[in-house]
């Protein structure tokens, strides 16, 4: 999951995009929950291990403007 979601941000999909997304296919967030946001996806973005994780994309993978 993590990493479709730093593919998708690196492929220069929005985070509501992404959110959307993991709706669509069903894919529960990271603490259990059916629902996405935008939100969810920036604080999956910003963790440490994602962070480290997404090191060398191009452009980086998280911006605020979403």
């Amino acid at each position: 999951m993590r990493e479709e979601v730093v593919r998708l941000r690196g492929e220069g999909w929005s985070l509501r995009r992404i959110a959307a997304h993991m709706n669509e296919v069903g894919q529960p967030t990271p603490a259990g929950r059916a629902c996405w946001t935008q939100n969810t996806v920036f604080d999956l973005l910003t963790t440490r291990h994602v962070r480290e994780m997404s090191v060398g994309l191009v452009g980086g993978v998280v911006d605020q403007a979403g």
